[in-house]
């Protein structure tokens, strides 16, 4: 079995920082691909490294490049390395000709994030999953639903490794210049169509009048009715620490996801001990099972499950997953 391994990380957070240091500080690492956006969270020591332009604009022309650049520094590796995807969304085209073009006589590890395309989007397309997975070595999900997925829609055979969703950001990072209300729940992440916010917005308006507000963070699209319907906005890309602020400071978090694979904002809420109100939809009820301050709610019973929420004391847990120690053990267990 060899100890190289090189970690190919296309993402603009820190999703991969706990598996980086891991197999750092035990020497296996030679090679690190990532964006500038995450420079200041790493210290690096003894690895490699090659970004990506900081700049969202440099960013997106360059993912439809960068794809040869990186294929020549992954031919550097010895035979029988093992390259590592963690936490990235598997499908942009850079991604998809890495992939193609990647010796085979190197492993492939591959975190599948989406299986299906979600709710208005066009990807992933069903023939480059098809592809990942056949292309791959090992295929890692976060969730049992995400596997199931793939066996039932894909046909897929082989084992399936599945790990908890990783904390995607350092909990402990704080942000004292960012405006927020005194008292809010928060739907945090990018705005896109499968969030279920219309939705949530409408049930939100229908109880009586609240003394804790709604506030909606993230990038993307916001329909010009949010704030006229007394709805507070952040829209933009938030810093690691502006997120990180946004859920350690609200009443709880929301989760309206009309289809979810998982979400990475569970183990961040998860770790500040928030309270978190969840439809019951795809991934999301495993993620929080066992978890005391998760309250699933439906169209029907909304009311009754926000007042129970809002009156109930926080357990306090401190939940920090092991994700990338599992991981790490899976991989300097894989045999050659």
């Amino acid at each position: 079995m060899t100890n190289h391994f090189s970690l190919v990380f296309l993402g603009s957070s820190g999703a991969g920082l706990q598996l980086f240091e891991g197999l750092e500080s035990n020497g296996k690492y030679s090679l690190l691909i990532l964006s500038r956006r995450i420079q200041s969270t790493l210290k690096l020591a003894k690895t490699q490294t090659m970004y990506i332009p900081k700049s969202r604009t440099a960013y997106k022309l360059y993912l439809l490049i960068s794809f040869w650049p990186i294929v020549l520094k992954l031919r550097e590796i010895p035979k029988g390395g093992k390259v590592l995807f963690p936490m990235i969304n598997p499908y942009d085209f850079n991604f998809f000709f890495v992939m193609t073009f990647l010796r085979r006589d190197l492993k492939s590890y591959v975190i599948i994030h989406d299986a299906v395309p979600h709710v208005g989007s066009l990807w992933p397309p069903v023939l480059v999953t098809r592809f990942i997975l056949k292309r791959a070595t090992k295929v890692i999900t976060l969730t049992n639903f995400t596997s199931e997925l793939l066996h039932h829609k894909y046909k897929f055979t082989r084992e399936i490794e599945k790990i908890e969703h990783p904390i995607l950001f350092d909990v402990n990072l704080r942000n004292f210049e960012i405006e927020l209300p005194e008292q809010y729940v928060v739907s945090i992440g990018r705005i896109q169509r499968y969030k279920g916010i219309d939705e949530f917005i409408k049930l939100y308006k229908s109880i009586p009048p609240p003394d804790v507000s709604l506030l909606i963070a993230g990038s993307g699209r916001v329909k010009g009715d949010y704030r006229e319907k007394g709805v507070s906005v952040i829209n933009r890309w938030l810093t690691d620490s502006e997120f990180v602020e946004i859920v350690r400071n609200s009443e709880a978090v929301v989760l309206s996801y009309t289809e979810a694979s998982q979400s990475g904002v569970i183990p961040i809420s998860k770790a500040l001990n928030k309270k978190i109100l969840f439809k019951d939809t795809g991934g999301l009820g495993e993620q929080l099972l066992g978890y005391p301050n998760a309250y699933a709610y439906t169209k029907d019973n909304f009311e009754n499950v926000w007042n129970k929420m809002l009156a109930a004391e926080t357990v306090i847990e401190n939940q920090i997953p092991d994700s990338w120690a599992h991981f790490s053990r899976l991989l300097e267990s894989d045999a050659e």
